[in-house]
């Protein structure tokens, strides 16, 4: 059952302020240690160790397993909230910014086109972005470098619909589920997001928000609590590779019991 403080009538969970003050590393005495020389094994631990103290007790609450909370982070984002540049980690979608804005009219659809393509056939592949009509195109998920560069050029031709056609920050949630996740605002989300200080704090909360959902349920929770990693998948991230996302869960969930079964056997 979940705790009343946590059911979406409640108050989304940035506004508590006990979660503010809740250390966001895991506790000493739970801490991992990758039990072989795997770069996914340290991956998962590296993760724990940074956001478990805030990710135990959010999934306690919520009744899933830490690591299934844990390996959602490895999958999206690589337990990364950050680039190593300092920006916040983002995936401009092209295809989200053509349905959100540029099909609403002609003069949008030129404009777009201009800038952005993507393949028809298979909207999630062949993200392409040029600044003006004297450049070749180049690809927009190469790297966060070039996913920036798209997105600030996206944000010049529509700000907010640019920002909702963009997933963020270590849970890569989707800018137009900012309502969802307690923002007014798409743009106040990305602020909080990419904040230096307190951004992974805000992620972690929304990814948890993102999952208990609103009105009452949420096919989300309900699909983690039965350890159901292919329904999550679909409901998270579509259905489109729904089966590869899930694998990819399901393993770094297995490295997560892996890494605390090792850490029990040498304490």
């Amino acid at each position: 059952m979940v705790p009343p403080a946590l059911l979406p009538s409640g108050p989304f969970l940035r506004h508590r302020l006990d979660l503010q003050s809740l250390p966001l590393a895991a506790p000493e005495a739970s801490r991992l240690v990758a039990p072989a020389a795997s770069g996914e094994a340290r991956l998962v631990a590296e993760t724990w160790n940074a956001f478990g103290g805030l990710l135990g007790a959010l999934s306690a609450e919520l009744g899933i397993e830490p690591g299934l909370t844990t390996a959602v982070l490895c999958v999206e984002s690589g337990g990364k909230g950050f680039g190593s540049d300092g920006r916040l980690f983002i995936r401009f979608e092209c295809h989200v910014f053509w349905e959100r804005w540029a099909r609403q009219t002609p003069a949008n659809d030129d404009a777009f086109r201009a800038h952005f393509q993507f393949d028809p056939q298979r909207r999630w592949e062949g993200h392409q972005f040029r600044s003006d009509a004297s450049q070749a195109w180049q690809g927009v998920h190469r790297n966060q470098e070039t996913e920036w560069q798209a997105l600030e050029l996206a944000r010049g031709l529509a700000d907010a619909p640019a920002l909702c056609s963009t997933s963020m920050g270590s849970p890569q949630i989707m800018g137009y589920h900012h309502a969802r996740i307690g923002y007014a605002t798409v743009q106040e989300m990305f602020a909080a997001f990419g904040e230096s200080t307190t951004g992974m704090r805000a992620q972690i909360l929304a990814l948890l928000d993102f999952l208990r959902g609103t009105g009452g349920s949420s096919t989300l929770i309900d699909a983690l609590r039965r350890k159901d990693i292919l329904a999550f998948a679909r409901a998270y991230n579509g259905p489109g590779q729904a089966a590869v996302y899930g694998q990819r869960i399901a393993r770094m969930a297995q490295l997560f019991d892996e890494c605390q079964r090792s850490h029990a056997a040498k304490a």
